[in-house]
């Protein structure tokens, strides 16, 4: 199966469907008939509804009663019983305490959204699952927080859609969906309407994936809406970093990025040679003076607490070949800034960037981005003779 195959959202094991809906229900089961009877039918494992407490509760009472059971007359007449959707599937905006019965104030429109974009968030984690997003139903603003959400998390196999249903049927309490026995339904004019004549149909809608844009801790918990917009949003400012050896981090485009002392120590020596126009460390043959470079940084980080942690880096350069041991504190570095900022906002920053980066162990920034504050190495100044390899930096990248 090729990468774009696999990515298709009807391979995936788990799929699931997340319906915005408010008073109008049938949204749900319209939904699930288009997607099954659709050139390339998408037949969902299991069924999630978001709705404020007033919608969930008819939801119960049409989708789900025993004298309704509309979702259930749905599934026998498509031959898909096996899908799972219980008043376990039906989740109320709001918390445990305060179910939101409608959405109308500032404050009621924020928890709409933190509560959407948690769902969306804990279903892409998911990395079995497929999720397709249905903005219908509901109240507008909670079709946008589902759409947004979607954009944030989205991953390449999840999808957006909004249903159509022929003029005559849309937003008629009575119509579920056409079903296969014609069944005499009245429109709001009293016009005698039959429901196989119905046509239900489904627009994907495109949507910008941001997901790549993500720190992994937004990824990985729960996330207010607020917060990840924010994070996805990108600075128009140029990439430019401030070492802060006292503080023990790297602000990275404004973004505090926590390192460990031996990592924050390699990133400052690479950030130290970057800014002073000097070439990166061949990968395949880092030597001594390198090393050396390298150690006096790490001194510096450590500070009084030189002791073990400094010996035992000092030790690891002597009796293992310099390119692995920095080899493993470039990946370190680059998971923690992937992590950190996002996957894409992290490149211009992290180690290895720019056209020469698979052959040296260097930092693709301008020498101007570069900023230190605190302590720096002794003997270390911003001039290109400070180190012993004086190649300018268009040499470097």
């Amino acid at each position: 199966m090729g990468a774009e195959q696999a990515r298709q959202p009807v391979g995936f094991s788990r799929r699931v469907l997340l319906v915005v809906t408010g008073m109008s229900p049938q949204v749900l089961t319209e939904t699930v008939y288009a997607l099954v009877k659709r050139e390339d039918p998408w037949v969902p494992t299991e069924v999630h509804l978001v709705s404020t407490a007033d919608g969930a509760d008819r939801a119960v009472k049409t989708l789900l009663g025993d004298e309704a059971r509309w979702f259930g007359r749905l599934c026998e007449d498509l031959g898909t019983e096996d899908i799972h959707f219980d008043e376990n599937s039906i989740h109320v905006v709001g918390s445990l305490d305060n179910k939101l019965e409608d959405i109308r104030t500032p404050g009621d429109n924020n928890m709409a959204a933190d509560f959407i974009t948690e769902l969306v968030s804990g279903f892409t984690m998911d990395e079995r699952s497929a999720l397709h997003v249905s903005i219908a139903g509901g109240r507008k603003t909670m079709g946008y927080y589902a759409g947004y959400a979607l954009s944030l998390y989205g991953r390449p196999q999840d999808r957006l859609s909004h249903v159509l249903v022929s003029k005559d049927y849309e937003g008629l309490p009575d119509f579920y969906y056409p079903g296969c026995t014609p069944r005499l339904i009245y429109s709001r004019s009293e016009k005698p309407l039959h429901t196989t004549d119905a046509v239900v149909d489904l627009a994907e809608i495109p949507f910008v994936r941001l997901r790549a844009d993500l720190p992994g801790e937004l990824l990985a918990g729960k996330c207010s809406f607020g917060e990840a917009v924010q994070a996805a949003q990108f600075s128009d400012e140029e990439p430019h970093i401030t070492v802060n050896v006292a503080n023990g981090v790297v602000e990275c485009g404004g973004k505090r990025v926590d390192l460990s002392p031996v990592d924050l120590a390699y990133y400052a020596w690479l950030a130290e040679r970057c800014s002073a126009g000097i070439r990166g460390v061949e990968r395949s043959q880092p030597g001594e003076a390198e090393s050396k470079e390298f150690l006096s940084w790490y001194a510096v980080v450590l500070g009084d607490k030189k002791g073990n942690q400094y010996d035992l880096a000092e030790k690891a350069l002597r009796t293992d070949e310099e390119a692995t041991y920095f080899q493993e504190r470039s990946s370190r570095v680059n998971g923690k800034l992937k992590n950190e900022l996002g996957q894409r906002r992290a490149v211009p920053y992290m180690v290895g960037a720019g056209r020469k980066g698979k052959t040296r162990y260097a930092l693709g920034l301008d020498p101007e981005s570069i900023n230190f504050e605190g302590a720096t190495r002794e003997g270390w100044s911003n001039e290109p003779t400070a180190l012993s390899n004086n190649t300018k930096m268009e040499e470097q990248l």
